[in-house]
């Protein structure tokens, strides 16, 4: 796992050491090898319901913004900015429509500024160890 997150802050995600180890070969259609595509964030508080809880794990495929569509969870990180947030997303042409997971007005985005978008595949209950 890579780091806590909140849909009321942004996150880094690229931490130098995983806060948590998570075995997400477990996951349906998953094994070994197919889990290394992918990276964990283990939900810290309940700003994320109703679409998850605390203490859920977001399991998000690496380089995956080919697969993504519109109303898919994505890990969203726009050029320029430090940190993360996780987002609905929707197309509309050349533009995305970046939308808070609960509440809030979505932000329209020019697809060329998005430097990093990865697919939230699963969510899952994973116990702290």
């Amino acid at each position: 796992m890579l780091s806590l997150v909140s849909a009321r802050e942004p996150f880094s995600l690229f931490a130098e050491e995983p806060l948590e180890l998570v075995d997400i070969s477990s996951l349906a259609g998953m094994n070994q090898d197919e889990a290394k595509n992918f990276y964990a964030l283990r939900i810290k508080d309940a700003s994320f319901l109703p679409f998850a809880k605390q203490g859920d794990v977001m399991v998000a495929r690496r380089h995956s913004s080919e697969m993504i569509q519109s109303g898919d969870k994505v890990v969203h990180k726009r050029d320029g900015a430090a940190e993360c947030c996780i987002k609905f997303v929707e197309f509309s042409g050349d533009y995305a429509i970046i939308k808070p997971m609960v509440g809030g007005q979505g932000e329209v985005v020019p697809i060329a500024e998005i430097c990093h978008m990865d697919k939230i595949m699963y969510v899952a209950c994973f116990p702290l160890k």
